[in-house]
């Protein structure tokens, strides 16, 4: 006979609270500020998620102090390092001192280049007690450098109701000097040679010789911005772009491409879709893993990337019915389903860490004796 369940058993706190630790300028471009977002607007009512956002640098290394009393005042059980630098070496020293659990989330394109960094990476999984990973390609790469049973994945999401065609502007199109039948081919991100920079100038002069009609729009910075200025004087570069007018800008466009092969989480590949647009992709990387068949053309080379482009632009039947199987598939990509196992992991570690009160021993024993 199964005992009845256990009543009037209390925890410290019911609710899980979390310490995310990751570097101070959250509005530079990139996923950890909208990895970041996500966790803190679409965490249940069981998990509360607070930024500990430091100054990159050792000079963070002198708050251990500060920080402890800070970590301790508002009852912190698990602490998540979003960071590689000097920020995760801070929250590394703050979880042993407090004694609390780790879960890791980190950027493996920028630890994998060396073999130093690999041997950093490989001491930083041993550890947390989970890595977390926001695709297939990242996991396999975890795997071939630590234990399999330390590594998690989750899944990014999107903004359904903030990333609409309904944003879709007329007078943004009329700026740009697009129609149907000149395509807007829109990329978002850094502007660098690792985030595939180049595949975007090459794209750019080979439509510009075979004169398929386009305008190409670039949002993002980088250190290649001054050279793209250069070599492409027909496009649109709009630097830097607040998250505010992403959503605008992205559903008044018609293509989305992007360059990086990166084991990223592709948030505007997913942004993009949701407004509405067919995307493409390469084949290697994470960026593929943000989307399906029906929705984006996915190229194993550079010159694939040229020619997916192109008949995306000559062709407005199929921009619309890919960017119909587009907006489906995000309408599938909420940020809850794909938070979902990340959270879990949560509430794993901490329930595992998680302090009783003496009274709920007491409670315990008590229920034992009478059943």
């Amino acid at each position: 006979m199964c005992p009845a369940p256990l009543r009037g058993l209390t925890i410290l706190d019911s609710q899980v609270r979390v310490a995310l630790f990751a570097e101070w300028d959250l509005d530079a471009p990139g996923g950890l500020r909208t990895t970041t977002a996500g966790l803190v607007d679409h965490s249940p009512d069981d998990i509360h998620v607070i930024p500990y956002l430091n100054q990159p640098g050792f000079s963070s290394l002198l708050r251990v102090n500060e920080l402890i009393a800070r970590l301790q005042r508002q009852r912190i059980e698990l602490i998540h390092i979003a960071s590689c630098g000097h920020v995760a070496l801070l929250a590394l020293l703050l979880a042993a001192k407090l004694h609390l659990p780790l879960v890791g989330s980190f950027d493996l394109d920028s630890l994998t280049t060396t073999a130093l960094r690999r041997r950093y990476l490989r001491t930083l999984s041993e550890v947390c007690h989970k890595i977390l990973v926001s695709s297939a390609c990242a996991h396999e790469t975890l795997r071939r450098l630590t234990d399999p049973a330390n590594v998690a994945a989750w899944r990014p999401g999107v903004d359904i109701e903030t990333f609409t065609p309904r944003k879709r502007s007329a007078s943004l199109r009329e700026q740009w000097q697009v129609s149907p039948d000149r395509a807007a081919v829109i990329h978002a991100g850094t502007l660098s040679e690792e985030h595939g920079v180049w595949r975007l100038l090459s794209l750019e002069l080979e439509l510009r010789r075979t004169r398929p009609m386009h305008r190409l729009i670039v949002a993002g910075d980088g250190p290649a911005l001054m050279r793209l200025r250069y070599k492409c004087p027909h496009a649109i570069f709009l630097g830097h772009v607040p998250d505010s007018q992403m959503p605008e800008l992205l559903a008044s466009a018609d293509v989305f491409v992007s360059t990086s092969e990166r084991q990223s989480t592709h948030h505007a590949v997913l942004e993009a879709q949701a407004c509405g647009l067919p995307v493409v992709v390469m084949a290697k990387g994470a960026a593929r893993e943000r989307t399906t068949t029906d929705a984006a053309i996915v190229c194993r080379s550079d010159a694939d990337f040229i020619v997916g482009t192109a008949a995306l632009v000559r062709t407005e039947d199929r921009r619309a019915s890919m960017g119909r199987a587009a907006r489906q598939h995000a309408l599938a990509q909420r940020w809850e389903s794909g938070l979902a196992p990340l959270f879990a992991q949560y509430r794993a570690l901490a329930a595992s860490s998680r302090p009783v009160r003496p009274e709920s021993i007491s409670a315990v024993r008590e229920h034992r004796v009478n059943s």
